[in-house]
């Protein structure tokens, strides 16, 4: 969502409807991408078994 809304920040460049569709749907992809990456990479190293004393 984060992403998204980083998306409708102003530009030097105006930008039409379509491009600001484009733009919003790529940067939500992305968004979605580094969570599903940084979920996968949580779950990997939170649920190892706990170390032996």
């Amino acid at each position: 969502m984060l992403f998204a809304c980083l998306s409708f920040t102003p530009s030097l460049l105006p930008r039409g409807g379509l491009l600001q569709g484009m733009i919003c749907g790529i940067t939500a992809a992305i968004g979605y991408v580094l969570g599903v990456l940084l979920a996968f990479v949580w779950r990997a190293f939170a649920d190892r078994p706990p170390r032996p004393p």
